[in-house]
């Protein structure tokens, strides 16, 4: 779930403040009350902070930009919905299950075939490598 972060609202005789400082940038993550970035009025400076845990998207300002009461100013991924990493278990059990799935039982009987040309373009140059030493030991 993505959460608005927005410039707090401000005194009624105030209609445009200055970002002061960020202190974060797209893809940080972020716990709740930490300070994601500072906004100036000409009476006060305000510290806008993470509502939540998550990961920051999508800033949409920068230090120095004059911005009005409530604007979106960046959104924060809630951290429960975001995928939690797959172990290298859940990896290897992944890989397993497309092999087997992928493996035709009437081709599996044939043995393995190889597509890979690398050993063949290595064995001719090896070969062409022999035969030039042997040719080179005779004339000499």
């Amino acid at each position: 779930m993505n959460i608005d972060i927005t410039v707090p609202l401000l005194p009624a005789s105030v209609t445009q403040a200055n970002i002061l400082q960020i202190f974060v940038g797209d893809g940080f993550e972020v716990s709740r009350d930490q300070i994601l970035f500072e906004v100036e009025t000409d009476k006060i400076i305000l510290e806008v902070v993470a509502p939540a845990d998550g990961i920051v998207q999508n800033i949409l300002i920068k230090s120095g930009d004059s911005v009005s009461p409530e604007q979106l100013t960046m959104q924060l991924t809630n951290v429960d919905s975001v995928e939690e990493p797959i172990s290298p278990d859940e990896l290897d059990e992944i890989a397993l299950n497309q092999h087997h799935e992928s493996v035709d039982p009437e081709d599996a009987s044939k043995g393995p075939v190889s597509t890979d040309n690398a050993g063949l373009v290595f064995g001719a140059v090896a070969l062409v490598l022999f035969a030039s030493l042997i040719v080179y030991s005779v004339l000499k």
